[in-house]
Formats: structure tokens, sequence, C-alpha cells
């Protein structure tokens, strides 16, 4: 029997074995620019001038911010799960003398997940939403251009972010676990 709709044949989904064995194989390289997310090998959006920057201003802010007390990552994988290995814009993670060497950060390790949506607004918004919320990820900001501001969503709770809140231009954002220092919502380029 043959189907109808492309959308009726069942997906093969991957987990992270499988994708770190593509790589190792070489069918994916580092031109693919992808990650996997919820088993699916997600191609990711090319980054135009402003989305750069941004991180920038991020990685720059936050090492100031968060100097001994976390680890500044910029677009390296977190291990969430066995099918998911989301590579974020930017994330804070807890100090480990080996610095991840050994393994990628998992949901334990996390303190902060940034996205920063140009392209990439519906994804990061839904999608990854999503996911950092049923991973238990403790706090999850996307970076929103057309909006003029930063969507901070927190304390998550059977895979649902019950506090979410949007910062604009002028305010300041409380960092996780950094004391009483703030990120000011201008410092992210919006």
């Amino acid at each position: 029997m043959f189907s109808a709709s492309l959308a009726d044949v069942p997906l093969r989904l991957f987990t992270r074995e499988e994708y770190h064995a593509m790589a190792d194989a070489g069918i994916l390289t580092e031109k693919d620019r992808v990650e996997l997310i919820k088993g699916r090998i997600v191609p990711m959006m090319p980054l135009g001038p402003w989305h750069c920057s941004s991180v920038a201003r991020f990685i720059e802010k936050l090492g100031e911010a968060y100097r001994k007390l976390g680890i500044v990552n910029s677009g390296n994988p977190l291990g969430l799960g066995d099918n998911c290995e989301p590579q974020p814009d930017v994330s804070v993670l807890r100090i480990r003398d080996d610095y991840y060497a050994h393994a990628h950060p998992t949901q334990e390790d996390i303190l902060l997940v940034i996205e920063v949506a140009d392209t990439s607004r519906a994804f990061d918004l839904g999608t990854k939403h999503d996911l950092y919320a049923e991973q238990g990820i403790p706090e999850f900001w996307v970076v929103d251009r057309k909006m003029a501001g930063i969507h901070v969503l927190r304390k998550p709770r059977d895979g649902v972010f019950t506090e979410t809140r949007l910062y604009g231009k002028g305010e300041e954002i409380p960092l996780p676990d950094c004391g009483e220092t703030t990120f000011r919502v201008d410092d992210s380029g919006v």
C-alpha cells in the first residue's frame, strides 16, 4: 500500500549517539550547520550581522558578570536527553574544572540559555521554548528583534515555564545565580 502524502510516512528519528556517529563517519560536517532537536536533524538559520553582534555583546557582558561564577559559551551543544543536542546562541553553565571536556553539558549544568531571534523567531519561541521547558532548563531568554525586547522564561514545571515576561528597552533583567547583577536589555542590541 502506498502513502498518499509524505506527511503520512513515519519519520526516522535519531539518537544523540547516532547523530555523533554520522559526524564521525563524515556524513555530517561543520559545513552542515545542524542541530538535533527531538530526534530530528534540523538546519540552523544563516547568521546575519545583527545576530552576530548581539551574541558578541552577550558574550562580553555575561563574561564580565559571571567571572568565577559560571562558564559562558556561544553556539556549543547541550546534551539534553537521548535525542536532543541543541546549539543555543549563548549558554551559561555551572563551573566545572574540566570545562566540559569529557561530555556536553546536561540539564543539571545549565544556568541560562539564550537564543537570539531574528530569522529564527518562530522556531525559538515555539519548538526551542517547548524543548527547554520540557527539559527543565531553569531560565531561557529569547532576544526578540521584532519586539525590541527579551522574553524571559523561568521556573519550568511539568514541561511549562511558569514565569514569563517580555523586558523592553531601558529595563534590566536579574541574572540567575549571579547575586544582584543584572543585564540591561539595551546591551543586547535590540
